[in-house]
């Protein structure tokens, strides 16, 4: 079941703090392609920063969400285009203490697909476990309309996880999210953001089933930086160890910092910052449009 919510959100709800990250900048390594096994004569910098280790999260903490469980439905108001607000339900699951959370099943309640929403606190550790499952975010909004009648922007009501401080996220088996196909011919762009880091993400399989994976379908960003500016700030880091992330379609765009080290990625276009730290020393990234630095 399909709901719609087209109206316009330009207000702060969709907004989060940003982390100012102070990092020590290197210049961005520009490279043709990004195969492991093609990387002979690039320089390559040693990995120092502790994105790329494994991150000690206290065990006490340990908790699994259905999201077919109903006590995760949670009402959020959006404001329209005239500043009349609506009230919309949604799965939201805002992980505030270090720990390990598993996520599993669909998100089908009841015939409808409820979207879903994880946020990682600032200051918080937190192993994310993606277990089989299958998600749809189908409630898009009407984000800008450029030109008074070319581009119509949509986008999901929220990203389908932000954060704010320090997840590991874990792909265990076969994992799907999809977001709306929209009729590009009428001039129609999907902007929905599947990962919004201010923080930092680590995406590793899970050590007990190898080829794990997730397939994102009809999204605008499978990564984008966080920052004052919706969708223009560079920020947040990003490690990728193993498993594989598809996302054909969909861009990674302005991250801080991005170390590849193994697994693969699948996806449109990449846009760097010529101040960004990039270390491509592992792994295979595949893009349709190539690398692009700024």
């Amino acid at each position: 079941m399909h709901k719609k919510f087209y109206f316009n959100n330009n207000q702060s709800q969709i907004k989060r703090i940003r982390k100012n990250l102070k990092q020590q900048w290197t210049k961005a390594v520009c490279i043709g392609t990004l195969s492991a096994t093609v990387l002979t004569g690039v320089p390559v910098f040693p990995v120092t920063h502790a994105y790329a280790q494994e991150v000690s999260v206290q065990a006490e903490k340990n908790v699994t969400y259905n999201l077919q469980d109903t006590e995760l439905l949670t009402e959020k108001t959006i404001a329209d285009y005239g500043g009349t607000k609506h009230e919309v339900t949604i799965i939201e699951i805002n992980i505030t203490e270090d720990g390990t959370y598993t996520i599993t099943g669909s998100n089908e309640i009841n015939g409808a697909y409820m979207d879903v929403h994880i946020t990682v606190a600032d200051g918080v550790k937190a192993n994310v476990i993606l277990d089989n499952v299958n998600i749809q975010n189908d409630d898009l909004y009407d984000l800008d309309i450029k030109g008074c009648a070319s581009d119509d922007e949509r986008d999901q009501l929220f990203p389908f996880m932000e954060i704010m401080g320090t997840a590991n996220l874990y792909l265990k088996g076969e994992n799907t999210i999809t977001i709306p196909v929209l009729d590009k011919g009428n001039g129609k762009v999907n902007t929905s953001v599947i990962f919004k880091l201010y923080g930092q993400l680590t995406v590793r399989e899970d050590a007990g089933t190898p080829g794990s994976s997730l397939e994102i379908n009809n999204a605008g960003y499978l990564l984008h930086g966080g920052g004052s500016d919706e969708y223009s700030s560079v920020g947040g880091s990003f490690t990728m160890e193993s498993g594989t992330l598809t996302a054909w379609g969909a861009n990674i765009n302005y991250l801080e910092q991005w170390h590849m080290l193994g697994g693969a990625i699948n996806c449109y276009m990449s846009n760097l910052v010529y101040y960004g730290d990039y270390q491509f020393l592992g792994g295979d990234i595949n893009t349709g449009m190539g690398i692009k630095g700024h």
